[in-house]
């Protein structure tokens, strides 16, 4: 397929790599050529982690690799596990092979190579030739105006924009951040080179490909080199090697697509049916999303906020504007509460890829007073801020935060201190050292599931009280 475009690379990662070398060679006044080329320093351990889990009687299935550097030449060894209805298995060991050198440096180069942050197209054919016909089978579905004049010429206009192969690629590349219930892959890269310098690359996607992968900053890459040099690597049976195999399916290029463009027909639907209220969230925030139905629902930022802090909330309508106006306000409130919280607000911007969420009234979780009396309850528990059992003002416009993918909870009292509540974690199915009931979700209790409870307190001259 022609006319796609071609990610852009760059040199400097290389040179930052080295610039030590060339500047004591040059500080010295000694020709490089003088003691020959600089040897790159050698890939001497990989270490793979591979597991899923989902409805299956033999979940979680586990996979772990070693491979180490062996003369010439490496030594790959490793096990591969699974349950029978929650009871472990026998691990089977894989038999120990060797792996030529070429197969770990071309993992290594990809790790290494700089970050494609959207999806190549020409990675995604032959399935992505039939793009423009599922676009228009989404957009028929979604029965959007496609009048000449008003709203209509705005989604005429934006339908042609996709045929464009950089709005193309940009619409599949928010496609892969659609998710499904009952998926849980994931697998984990560790390499060490030579000179002690650690490579890493993570995903738990389950797209094509396991696309995107993460580096160790949490940069995204969409290159599809990572999996294709890992699954060279990874011997028959490994957990989740079938998905790093084969090519893109028409289903998933459609499901990719759907979400890809959800938020803009969301939008379209909404400045159709509730125009006023667009134009008063538009007034005041940053919509990231929205989408009409029996009450709206908006992911919101402030203009001047960071863009990795979102709010989601659920606003009920009255005609074609907001009920309450007074949403507006208390929203704004919100976010600013947290992003002037000073080791919250610090932290947030010092983790650019990092996702920070606010949930208002929508979600699973929020702090609505059963989440609050388990706050309070446990920061007792943890002999911490007794004084909220005196002063419940500080709980009045609190604002609960997740951070990250297996969220850290923070609570940010209406004094700007920020708590670092508790996180969810892996070992959630009985109590453990350190752990806690996990929060409330909506307006249901959790139970047999927990928290580790952490309950650090900072004040707001940025220190732990």
């Amino acid at each position: 397929m022609n006319g796609w475009e071609v990610p852009e690379q760059s040199w400097h990662k290389g040179f930052s790599r080295n610039r030590g070398w060339f500047i004591a060679a040059a500080l010295c006044f000694i020709p490089l050529y003088a003691y020959g080329q600089v040897a790159e320093p050698m890939p001497e351990r990989v270490v793979i982690d591979s597991a899923w889990g989902g409805f299956n009687p033999e979940m979680p299935f586990n996979t772990h690799i070693v491979i180490e550097k062996n003369g010439a030449s490496y030594r790959l060894t490793g096990w591969h596990s699974k349950s029978r209805y929650g009871k472990p298995l026998p691990k089977q060991v894989f038999p120990a092979q060797t792996i030529s050198p070429e197969r770990v440096t071309e993992l290594v180069g990809a790790m290494e190579a700089p970050v494609q942050s959207r999806v190549d197209l020409r990675t995604l054919e032959p399935a992505v030739n039939d793009a423009q016909h599922e676009i228009d089978g989404i957009l028929e579905q979604a029965k959007l105006p496609t009048s000449s004049t008003g709203l209509g010429a705005n989604v005429r206009a934006w339908r042609g924009s996709l045929r464009s192969p950089g709005a193309l690629a940009d619409a599949l590349t928010r496609g892969f951040d659609a998710i499904h219930t009952d998926d849980s892959p994931v697998i984990d890269i560790q390499v060490t080179l030579s000179d002690g310098t650690k490579l890493s690359a993570k995903s738990s996607s389950q797209h094509y490909l396991m696309l995107p992968w993460k580096d160790a900053l949490g940069n995204r890459t969409y290159s599809t080199n990572i999996p294709r040099a890992l699954d060279a690597l990874l011997p028959k049976g490994t957990t989740n090697k079938e998905r790093l195999e084969g090519g893109l399916e028409g289903s998933d290029l459609e499901d990719m697509l759907e979400f890809g463009l959800n938020d803009q027909i969301g939008r379209f639907d909404a400045e159709s049916e509730v125009p006023d209220a667009v134009r008063l969230l538009d007034a005041n925030f940053k919509v990231v999303g929205i989408w009409p139905g029996r009450q709206l629902d908006a992911d919101l930022q402030l203009p001047d906020g960071p863009s990795n802090l979102q709010l989601s909330t659920r606003l009920s309508l009255s005609g074609k504007t907001l009920a309450n106006a007074a949403d507006v306000v208390r929203i704004r409130q919100m976010l600013q509460l947290v992003q002037s919280s000073p080791v919250l607000g610090a932290h947030i911007k010092s983790s650019p890829n990092v996702e920070f969420y606010i949930h208002d009234n929508v979600g699973w979780t929020w702090l609505n007073k059963k989440t609050v009396s388990q706050f309070v309850s446990q920061m007792q528990q943890m002999k911490k801020l007794p004084e909220l059992q005196t002063r419940p003002a500080l709980m009045q416009g609190a604002v609960l935060v997740e951070e990250g993918e297996w969220p850290i909870y923070w609570v940010v009292l209406s004094d700007r201190r920020a708590v670092l509540w508790k996180q969810a974690s892996q070992a959630s199915d009985k109590p453990f050292a350190g752990s806690c009931p996990a929060i409330p979700m909506g307006d249901g209790d959790v139970t047999g599931i927990y928290d580790t409870c952490i309950g650090k307190v900072y004040g707001v001259d940025g220190r732990e009280q």
